[in-house]
């Protein structure tokens, strides 16, 4: 997928499908800012147990950050999937892409998604789920499921939860395309070579 094509509204192509071709537009929803304070990000399913080890290691600067969506709308089939995640660090077009992140050897680095919705979120949220006992767990699981279905349109939906008033520390959770898996984050640079984005791919033409 290009992931730059992706945050263009209304582009579209045939799908590469020489079975049963068909006709994808991508539109974008912007969901939300994400509140970071201590300028960790962690990419990760919010409905499973968090590791707050696992932040990216490329820090950001502490302030808000705009969340999109990439929807991709399949019209023979008449659905909509959330194509890519987008943070949005800098207003520019990137058009230089690099893995978030990386394991030893040349296996390709993603992370899983075992209840079909990912997220971001600052470290500190990490740390503070982590540091939930099994029911403060259940009880944040419940809240934030419910926050879910509250934007649900069928096959996707997306929360901007809101964990601490005072701080307003929050995540930003959304479906990720087919469901369960395990997919790629990318940081995205411009042609100065400035950090402006950090996108996670849904794969969405390679289920």
């Amino acid at each position: 997928m290009n992931l730059t094509q992706a945050f263009q509204p209304g582009y579209w192509f045939q799908t590469p499908l020489d079975h049963d071709p068909e006709r994808v537009t991508y539109s974008v929803q912007t969901i939300g800012e994400l509140v970071l304070t201590s300028g960790k990000i962690v990419v990760c399913d919010p409905l499973v147990a968090i590791n707050p080890h696992l932040c990216l290691t490329q820090p950001l600067a502490a302030g808000r950050y705009q969340v999109q969506l990439s929807i991709a709308t399949f019209h023979d089939q008449k659905e909509q999937r959330v194509a890519c995640a987008m943070l949005v660090i800098r207003d520019q077009p990137a058009v230089k892409w690099e893995l978030a992140a990386s394991f030893p050897g040349d296996q390709e680095w993603a992370y899983p998604m075992n209840s079909g919705t990912g997220c971001f979120m600052d470290g500190e949220v990490a740390q503070r789920l982590s540091d939930l006992s099994e029911q403060e767990f259940e009880d944040y699981y419940d809240r934030l499921d419910q926050a879910l279905d509250q934007t649900y349109i069928d096959t996707w939906d997306w929360a901007n939860f809101c964990l601490d008033e005072s701080t307003g520390l929050n995540i930003i959770a959304f479906h990720s395309g087919w469901g369960e898996g395990c997919y790629p984050a990318y940081w995205g640079y411009d042609q100065q070579g400035n950090l402006v984005c950090l996108v996670t791919d849904f794969r969405l033409l390679q289920s």
